[in-house]
């Protein structure tokens, strides 16, 4: 761990950029934004990237898919694993209300497309 602080309230340069790293952690509201972020952005993966022309954008769609539907997919959240649900119930999203208005959109989509 001591070699993580020792990082810290140093300056850096990066490609000719300097900046200064400070210890910082955030605060509740903050994370709890980033949480919804991440499930805002993995709800439009999952809905605009099914059968994707690349594999790297298909591989994002499936991604999206097992964050969405898989009860057996986990993240590193700092420093912690942990599953979609749980994060979705730090910001008091269901995740089965989720999955149930993800399956109304993906069928919205499919049947407009093929409609």
């Amino acid at each position: 761990m001591s070699l993580l602080k020792d990082r810290y309230d140093k300056t850096y340069e990066y490609k000719g950029i300097e900046f200064y790293l400070s210890d910082y952690s955030p605060n509740t509201e903050e994370c709890r934004l980033v949480i919804l972020k991440v499930i805002e952005q993995t709800s439009r993966d999952y809905l605009s990237l099914y059968n994707s022309k690349t594999s790297a954008l298909q591989y994002t769609w499936e991604t999206a898919r097992d964050f969405i539907f898989s009860d057996r997919y986990y993240i590193n959240w700092g420093n912690q694993i942990v599953s979609p649900t749980h994060l979705l119930q730090l910001v008091d999203i269901d995740i089965e209300w989720l999955r149930r208005k993800m399956r109304e959109r993906f069928s919205q989509i499919e049947r407009k497309n093929n409609g």
